[in-house]
């Protein structure tokens, strides 16, 4: 194992079902969960955000990926972002990997390239194979 400090390597957005309507893809509300977090060079995973997501009325069945995608990028916007332009709340994460040991600059994580990873379980009702 390196001496060398950890770095972020990337950051992601994972999204999972929360809840379903016992119709599991026809009827009632349907929530979505959220959790953001930073893949370390040491293999490690810091979460940065756990409290986003969502709910829709809108049937699964037929639910597009892109629908899915386009309302997680919602959720993970800061509160201020009309005012700050911010995509991301690069401060907390800043906050939370310096708690995790990790040294690095809102500049820096900028860089990071940023994924979007579906569970297994809504990759299934959106009609998708599981990830790899």
């Amino acid at each position: 194992m390196s001496g060398a400090p950890p770095t972020v390597v990337s950051l992601a957005a994972w999204c999972d079902l929360d809840r379903m309507p016992k119709g599991a893809v026809s009827v009632g509300v349907t929530s979505f969960k959220v959790r953001e977090y930073a893949l370390l060079s040491d293999g490690r995973e810091v979460t940065l955000l756990d409290d986003r997501g969502w709910g829709t009325n809108e049937p699964l069945a037929g639910m597009s990926v892109a629908h899915v995608v386009g309302n997680l990028h919602m959720a993970v916007l800061p509160d201020d972002a009309e005012e700050t332009g911010e995509d991301h709340e690069w401060g907390h994460f800043v906050d939370r990997l310096r708690e995790a040991g990790v040294a690095v600059t809102v500049d820096e994580l900028r860089l990071v390239p940023y994924g979007i990873i579906l569970s297994d379980r809504l990759r299934a009702v959106l009609g998708l194979p599981p990830a790899r």
